[in-house]
């Protein structure tokens, strides 16, 4: 089952919660580092890493992939 998040124009604020409830356990769970991948959506990408930050002062490496429209 794949996860998809809430359309992010309409709720930023459910967004950054369902990434803080992801996160929580991954912050738990001590990595040295945390990498946030293949985000097609700057906003959304922005919003995770805010979230993340608030969370921990580890490392974050943020990457963004582009479609075919760009």
């Amino acid at each position: 089952t794949s996860w998809q998040s809430p359309h992010i124009s309409d709720r930023p604020e459910e967004v950054a919660e369902v990434f803080r409830e992801q996160m929580a356990a991954l912050v738990e769970g001590a990595p040295d580092a945390f990498i946030l991948e293949t985000f097609t959506n700057l906003s959304e990408l922005e919003i995770a890493l805010r979230t993340l930050k608030a969370m921990t002062s580890l490392p974050v490496i943020a990457c963004v992939s582009s479609n075919d429209a760009g």
